[in-house]
């Protein structure tokens, strides 16, 4: 399956659909990005669509064991596909090229190659449970249960 996301204006992914994979083929047998899009205004009216990789997460692309559903990392990091896996009220970045999520805090900065947003202070590495402070800019423990 192929997988495309309806971007509006505001470069919000309103909805993410799949297409089969015969419907991409040119006649070389070699998927076109283009063909898909062609589809779906055909099929749906007229949108925004862009192609986006169900196997590519955080930047990087994964390979699906189709028994198990266990990602492992692929060999072949050229098939990695605008930044991760679109969903809804992802943003996509034209400049850029990529897919990523909403911004969870102002404080919070988003760059290549991850596309992940990242916190202005790294989370503690001790074996505690956090959440961020956005008020004081920092991590707080989260006390157990």
């Amino acid at each position: 399956m192929a997988y495309f996301a309806k971007i509006n204006n505001d470069s919000k992914v309103e909805q993410v659909i799949s297409v089969n994979n015969n419907v991409l083929l040119d006649e070389n047998n070699v998927e076109q990005e283009q063909k898909g899009i062609d589809f779906l205004n055909d099929l749906l009216g007229e949108s925004n669509w862009k192609q986006t990789s169900y196997n590519t997460i955080h930047g990087q692309y994964y390979s699906t064991n189709s028994e198990t559903g266990e990602r492992t990392l692929h060999s072949d990091q050229s098939k990695a596909f605008r930044g991760n896996f679109a969903g809804i009220d992802y943003t996509y970045d034209s400049e850029n090229d990529v897919f990523y999520p909403s911004q969870p805090y102002p404080s919070w900065t988003i760059s290549g190659p991850d596309w992940q947003w990242q916190p202005p202070v790294a989370m503690p590495i001790d074996g505690n449970y956090y959440e961020w402070n956005e008020e004081n800019q920092s991590w707080d423990i989260i006390p157990p249960l």
